[in-house]
C-alpha cells in the first residue's frame, strides 16, 4: 500500500494478488457481514479493515481521500474507504482496476462517495466470483471478447486507458 499526499487529496493506492498469503486471501470466497460494508467476500473484507487501521494513523481526516488499486488491491483499497467513511473521513473517490466483485446483496446503499471499476477487454478477474455483484459502475475498455487472463496484466490496463482517454 502507498500513501501519497499533496496540499489538496490523499491517495491511496493498493497493489494486486501478489504470494501466497494474498491468493489465500482471494480463495476465501465465504461471505462475512460487516456494519460498514454489508455482506461481502471474508478474504477481501478481512485484507480491507486491516488496511483501514493502519490508515487511521496515517490519513488526515479533514483531507479528502481518493482510494484506487488494481485486482486485489482494488477490492481490499474499497473496503478500506468504506470502513475509512464510516469514520468520518473525507472519502472523495474510489477507483477499481480490475477490481473483483466484493458484494454479496446490495452494497450500494453503503457507497456514499463515487466510485468506478475498469474492466480491460474481456478480462475474467472482474467478472469473478460469480456469487458476487460490483454494485457500482464498471467501465469496459475496449471490446469485451472471450473471458482470459491475459487482458488482467495492468500493463495492458494502463495502455487501454491511455487509448480510452486520448
Amino acid at each position: 500500500m502507498l500513501v501519497v499526499k499533496n496540499d489538496h487529496y490523499q491517495i491511496v493506492i493498493a497493489r494486486g494478488t501478489k504470494g501466497i498469503i494474498d491468493l489465500t486471501r482471494d480463495a476465501r470466497v465465504f461471505p462475512w457481514y460487516d456494519k460498514d460494508c454489508g455482506w461481502c467476500h471474508s478474504g477481501f473484507l478481512k485484507g480491507g479493515q486491516r488496511i483501514a487501521k493502519k490508515l487511521k494513523h496515517t490519513l488526515d481526516k479533514t483531507k479528502p481521500v481518493i482510494f484506487t488499486g488494481h485486482s486485489l488491491g482494488g477490492a481490499l483499497s474499497l473496503i478500506a474507504a468504506l470502513k475509512l467513511s464510516a469514520l468520518n473521513y473525507n472519502v472523495f473517490k474510489w477507483v477499481g482496476i480490475a477490481s473483483p466483485k466484493l458484494f454479496l446483496f446490495r452494497g450500494r446503499k453503503f457507497l456514499k462517495f463515487s466510485t468506478k471499476n475498469y474492466r480491460n477487454k474481456g478480462d475474467i478477474i472482474p467478472t469473478s466470483p460469480r456469487l458476487y455483484s460490483h454494485d457500482y459502475a464498471v467501465i469496459q475498455l475496449g471490446y469485451s471478447g472471450l473471458l482470459n487472463i491475459d487482458d488482467h496484466a495492468i500493463d495492458e490496463y494502463i495502455e487501454s486507458l491511455e487509448n480510452h482517454y486520448e
